[in-house]
C-alpha cells in the first residue's frame, strides 16, 4: 500500500497526489461521481457537491493508496482504494449519496461492499439520489407524475424500474460467457420491476459506397446493389433469429422481455438507447482485457456515456 500527500481534487472521484517527487493522478476504484463536462450531458446535476465531499473527506491529507488487479487506466491514470485513516474514501462517498457505482473488472474488490451501501443511500435519499427520478422523468417515487405505482411484493421490491441489457452476438454462433453472465445479473435485476426487461443487441453492416467504374453498365450495378441488400437483409434475419434465442432463457425465468436491435455503433447506440428509454439500469458484460463488443474500450466508453448506473458482468474465474 502506498501513502501521498493530497495536491489536488480534480473532480468528484479524481485527485492528484505527490509520489516519489512526482505529480500523479489517482482515479479511485468502482465509482462514477457527476462529471463537469459529461459527453452527452454537459454538466452533470450535483457535480459540486459531489466535488466538495472529496475536499472534505481529503483535502490535506495524506492518503494511503491501495491498489487491485489492473494499476492503471487508458488515459494513465493510478486506479487505487483511497484511505484516509480507516476510512475507505470511495465507499464513503457511496453511502453518502455522492457517486454511484461503476466496477470495471478485474478491479471488483469493493463491488459487493459499495453495491450495499449504494443500496442504503438510494434507499434513505441521500445525496443525488432524490435527484434521480426527476432527471429520469419520473415522480420522487420513480413513476411518472399521476402515474398510480404498480403493487408487488414488497420482499421482491426492485432498485431499478427500468434495466436494459445490452449483448455482443453479432460474431458469436452460441452466446458468449460475457453475454450469459450479463444475462444472469440482468435478470436478477429486474425481478419485482413492474417494466419489462430490455435487451438489446447492436450490429453493424459496412457498406460501401457503389462507385461506377468507366466499363461497368449500370444493369451489374444494380445486380451489386440488389446482392448487398441481400446480404444485409441475412444478416438482419440471422440478428433476430440470436436475439430470439437469446431471450428465450429470460421469458424462462419469468421476466417480461422487450427485444431491440440496432444497426450502427454499440458506443453510440447502447447509450441513445438507454437514454430513449429511460433506463436507470444498463447491465453489460465485460472483462478488462476484452471490451465487450471488442471494439476496443467500448466499455468503458460506455460507462462514462451512459445516462444510468452501469453493471459490468463477467463470467466467474
Amino acid at each position: 500500500m502506498l501513502t501521498a500527500p493530497v495536491l489536488k481534487i480534480v473532480d468528484g472521484d479524481t485527485i492528484d497526489v505527490r509520489l516519489e517527487g512526482c505529480t500523479v493522478r489517482v482515479r479511485s476504484i468502482g465509482v462514477n461521481t457527476p462529471e463537469t463536462s459529461h459527453p452527452m450531458k454537459g454538466g452533470e446535476p450535483f457535480v459540486k457537491e459531489a466535488k466538495e465531499a472529496t475536499r472534505r473527506l481529503v483535502e490535506g491529507q495524506t492518503v494511503r493508496l491501495e491498489r487491485d488487479v489492473e494499476p492503471y487506466d487508458q488515459y494513465g491514470r493510478l486506479l487505487a482504494y483511497v484511505y484516509v485513516g480507516d476510512t475507505r474514501v470511495n465507499a464513503e462517498w457511496v453511502r453518502q449519496g455522492y457517486t454511484r457505482v461503476a466496477t470495471f473488472p478485474p478491479n471488483v474488490k469493493d463491488q459487493e461492499l459499495c453495491l450495499r451501501r449504494q443500496r442504503e443511500a438510494r434507499k434513505a435519499m441521500r445525496g443525488l439520489w432524490p435527484d434521480e427520478p426527476r432527471r429520469m422523468g419520473r415522480g420522487s417515487h420513480g413513476h411518472a407524475p399521476g402515474e398510480r405505482p404498480a403493487l408487488r411484493d414488497p420482499w421482491r421490491t426492485a432498485m431499478f424500474q427500468k434495466v436494459l441489457l445490452a449483448a455482443a452476438l453479432q460474431h458469436w454462433d452460441v452466446p458468449s460467457p460475457y453475454a450469459i453472465a450479463a444475462r444472469e445479473v440482468a435478470v436478477q435485476l429486474a425481478k419485482g420491476s413492474s417494466h419489462p426487461l430490455y435487451v438489446l443487441t447492436v450490429y453493424s453492416y459496412p457498406v460501401l459506397p457503389l462507385v461506377r467504374p468507366p466499363l461497368v453498365g449500370p444493369t451489374m450495378v444494380e445486380e451489386s446493389r440488389q446482392i448487398l441488400m441481400a446480404e444485409e437483409a441475412a444478416l438482419h434475419a440471422d440478428m433476430e433469429a440470436k436475439l430470439r434465442d437469446y431471450v428465450h432463457a429470460i421469458e424462462q425465468a419469468g421476466v417480461a422481455v422487450v427485444p431491440l436491435i440496432r444497426t450502427g455503433s454499440p458506443r453510440e447506440d447502447v447509450v441513445r438507447v438507454a437514454a430513449e428509454i429511460r433506463a436507470d439500469c444498463l447491465v453489460i458484460g465485460a472483462h478488462s482485457k476484452r471490451s465487450v463488443f471488442d471494439l476496443g474500450g467500448t466499455a468503458q466508453a460506455i460507462c462514462r456515456r451512459a445516462p444510468a448506473i452501469v453493471v459490468l458482468a463477467s463470467p466467474g474465474q
